[in-house]
């Protein structure tokens, strides 16, 4: 119930966010990245009560933790031509953006929020969002910088900068192979784990206590967490899970996720998994 309270305060400001009028770009749909919105988060999301809402029925212990992680969102725009060329222009007319939206939301819905480089963290009915824009003129200009085949345009062999330097190949592809791992991939992902949710409901279960198992053993740094959730899947997709049908309950789930860890031949092969 937590995480689906969760889903719908994000649907809640999107509505929001989609229906104002003073942006210079409309905003077309915001998309969960991180692990909240997928039902997978360690410990289930509740009110934070510095951002304004406090849980009910739980034990009130008269103070509250003063780090607040936010909850990852895509948000993608409808399309312009009026991106600049230059990377690091691109940047800054984002943070600009991004500036804009916070003002608005001040404006509109008394809203707050707090502009970082590259993000706005807005503080809505106990939860707090990181919004980060998805920029298609930015995948198409390091795309260019990329290809080893010369890209012509106008007549004209198109360059690339980056605050006015020249972005070479190399530097390129690690960029986008990086833009690509943060915006479509992570995208991809919580889709497809949340459609895994919706059709096992042990599902989330079962991630969230092999989570809590390897930081028990000091794990969080060896196993991303998506990596986690992938092998979690294993158990629950065909032909992955076979000879077994997919676990019932999160105890048989969890039980089965480390006969995985232990029996399967990770030096000799790979586990392919068809989500």
């Amino acid at each position: 119930d937590l995480f689906k309270r969760l889903r719908q305060t994000l649907d809640d400001l999107a509505i929001k966010i989609t229906s104002l009028d003073t942006l210079p770009l409309r905003v077309t749909s915001l998309q969960f990245t991180s692990s909240g919105g997928r039902y997978t988060m360690e410990h289930p999301p509740v009110f934070h009560p510095l951002l304004g809402n406090v849980e009910e029925g739980l034990k009130d212990h008269g103070y509250a933790s003063k780090v607040i992680k936010p909850h990852g969102v895509m948000v993608s725009l409808e399309s312009s031509g009026r991106w600049p060329d230059d990377l690091f222009a691109i940047q800054k007319v984002k943070t600009a953006f991004l500036c804009s939206l916070g003002a608005s939301l001040r404006k509109s819905f008394h809203i707050k929020s707090l502009v970082r480089h590259g993000a706005l963290d807005v503080a809505y009915e106990g939860y707090a969002f990181r919004l980060n824009i998805i920029c298609e003129r930015e995948k198409e200009l390091l795309t260019i910088a990329a290809s080893k085949i010369p890209v012509i345009v106008g007549g004209k062999r198109k360059f690339v900068f980056d605050n006015r330097k020249m972005v070479t190949q190399a530097i390129a592809e690690k960029r986008f192979k990086q833009l690509r791992i943060n915006t479509d991939i992570k995208i991809v992902h919580s889709n497809f784990i949340h459609s895994l949710q919706l059709r096992f409901s042990v599902y989330g279960e079962v991630v969230r206590l092999a989570k809590h198992w390897l930081h028990s053993k000091m794990l969080s740094d060896v196993f991303p967490e998506e990596m986690i959730e992938i092998l979690v899947a294993s158990l629950f997709v065909d032909p992955s899970c076979r000879p077994h049908e997919p676990p019932s309950s999160f105890i048989s789930g969890f039980l089965r996720f480390l006969e995985l860890l232990v029996n399967h031949e990770w030096e000799y092969e790979p586990l392919i998994i068809d989500l």
